[in-house]
Order: structure tokens, then sequence, then C-alpha cells
């Protein structure tokens, strides 16, 4: 098996965070996430983003390779290579398919501009139709429409999809 046992990890999961007396709301606060994500997690619906793996295990008070292979470790017990290797190969797909994730929110933002774009060619094209003249447009319209596009560049090319740095304790 070359993928993290999504069912293992839930029912880890939801064991560690009922130890440490969290409710699924509380532990969702935590990392900026909602109650139905975590319950997703539990059930084995879904996996958090690998960027949540670190702050997950340090709530919970494990390693992340306690919690990436869904069971305790022995504080004397050493993994092999190949556990190791199998680990770490989990951990990459992980990644990838979070990465996938996050080319195709990029891949909609910036259709999503463009699109915005395009309306705003149009209504440029209205108002000068209707006899807006252009310097009229340009004078009542240009401060809200740059802050605007300003916005629409920053929010679609800019913005990365992260986890806010926050105390995790």
């Amino acid at each position: 098996m070359d993928t993290i046992n999504n069912e293992q990890f839930g029912k880890f999961l939801s064991k560690l965070r009922k130890e440490k007396g969290l409710t699924q709301n509380q532990l969702a606060q935590m990392l900026y996430r909602s109650d139905k994500a975590v319950s997703k997690w539990e059930r084995g619906l879904s996996l958090p983003d690998i960027d949540l793996i670190m702050p997950l295990a340090k709530i919970l008070g494990v390693t992340t390779t306690e919690l990436l292979s869904g069971k305790r470790l022995e504080a004397n017990v050493t993994l092999t290579m190949n556990e190791v290797e199998l680990l770490m190969n989990k951990t990459i797909k992980l990644s990838i398919v979070d990465s996938d994730i996050l080319n195709t929110e990029k891949k909609n933002r910036i259709r999503i501009f463009m699109i915005f774009c395009l309306i705003f060619i149009i209504e440029i094209a209205l108002f000068l139709l209707i006899g807006i003249t252009l310097n009229q447009l340009i004078y009542n319209v240009s401060t809200v429409i740059g802050i605007m596009f300003c916005l629409a560049l920053y929010f679609t090319f800019f913005i990365k999809a992260t986890l806010p740095e926050g105390n995790i304790t």
C-alpha cells in the first residue's frame, strides 16, 4: 500500500483528539478549518492538507511519523529503512494531491479574473454607447476601478493558500 490509510488515520486522529479532551469544533478552530473537515478526516473520507500535518501533530502531542502512520510508536523503536521509505512515499503522494488541488484552484481564480476583465470591458463599452464621454468616465470611476483591479490582481496571482501562523498549544 503506497498511500496513507484514511480509515486508520481517522480512527487514530479521533482517539488522540478525545484523549486531549477536544471537540471536533475546538480542533478545527485551532487549525482554522471547519468542524466538518475534522469530521471527514475522522471518518476516513479525506485527509488534511499536507501543511496541516505538523500543526496537527503538535496539537495532539504526537510525532508527524506517528500521525501519518496512524499509530503510536514505542519510544525505543526505530523504523527500518523500508518503513521510512514507505512513509515518505505516502507523504509525497499526499503532497502531490494537495499541489494538484491548489493548481486547480489557481486556474479557477484565473478564469474568474478573465471573466471579470471581460465584464469590465463590456461595461466601458456600454457607458460609451449611452453617451458618457471617456473623460467623464475616467473622472468618475477611475479610482474605484483602479482599486478593484489591483485587488483582483492580488487575489488571483499573489495570494497563497496557507495556514495562518498562530499559537498552537
